[in-house]
């Protein structure tokens, strides 16, 4: 059986910007909503804590991106530190 999630929050990692998107099962859509400043790829934690109180995820995805030729990239390491 597959879950239906109702708020799906999907994060774009950066060292100095993580932009947050929210997708909803009811609009059927996602939007960008926030993007929260980082400091050398560490967010502000409570920022953060409280835009998740707020819309109360019941999924997160966090972009992976791989080099041009597929392979895995360096950045990878900052993004698995922060999941």
């Amino acid at each position: 059986m597959v879950k239906e999630f109702s708020v799906v929050m999907a994060f774009d990692y950066g060292l100095k910007n993580i932009g947050i998107a929210i997708g909803q099962n009811i609009t059927k859509s996602a939007s960008t909503f926030y993007a929260i400043k980082a400091k050398e790829g560490v967010p502000d934690w409570i920022k953060l804590d409280s835009i998740i109180e707020e819309w109360e995820p019941s999924l997160f995805i966090i972009g992976d991106p791989l080099n041009m030729d597929g392979t895995k990239s360096e950045f990878q390491k900052n993004i698995a530190k922060f999941s």
